[in-house]
């Protein structure tokens, strides 16, 4: 008897689904569609603007002689850029409006540090992975491939990204040490 009725339940369930599905016109569709593309840039254009603001408390936290260095050949580089790994693998500087969302709606970009400045030697750079997103309504920051996600409670904040700068360094920093030199 009990299956029965769960039986009829569902059935009239499907039925109240298959009702209001027929109902949904192509105009619904069309319309929901542009409140998810709408929804999608809304976010997009959020996270970059705190992935700008990332970068830029990061350069301040590094105390940078200047924002450039000049290489061998007189050119002056950047210390700190943002890019993504191209097809070959290679770093890619780019601007932050140029990346889009993941599948799972994350900005995921590179920040890369020059670590010698030296103009015959320099230009060596490390590259931080920085993933930012919105899970249960906070801001997630992962650093360095998810070794560390960081809640950032206050976005607005002056010196709101204080703990990723702090985790980004300590990154760069353990992977240039090596205890066979100690």
């Amino acid at each position: 008897m009990f299956l029965i009725v769960s039986e009829v339940i569902m059935f009239l369930q499907s039925y109240n689904f298959f009702e209001t599905g027929m109902s949904i016109t192509y105009a619904d569709i069309r319309e929901y569609k542009v409140k998810i593309d709408r929804q999608y840039d809304v976010r997009r254009s959020k996270l970059q603007k705190l992935g700008y603001k990332l970068v830029k408390e990061y350069k301040k936290s590094l105390c940078l002689p200047a924002e450039r260095w000049r290489d061998s050949k007189g050119v002056d580089r950047p210390y700190v850029s943002v890019g993504h790994l191209n097809e070959d693998g290679a770093f890619q500087k780019t601007t932050l409006a140029a990346i889009n969302l993941t599948d799972d709606y994350t900005l995921t970009f590179k920040v890369s540090t020059v670590i010698d400045d030296q103009p015959l030697t320099g230009g060596k750079q490390f590259l931080s992975t920085i993933s930012m997103l919105y899970r249960d309504g906070m801001l997630n920051v992962d650093v360095g491939h998810c070794q560390r996600s960081i809640i950032v409670a206050v976005q607005e904040e002056e010196d709101a990204f204080i703990e990723v700068c702090l985790t980004m360094k300590q990154i760069i920093i353990s992977a240039l040490s090596d205890t066979r030199l100690e």
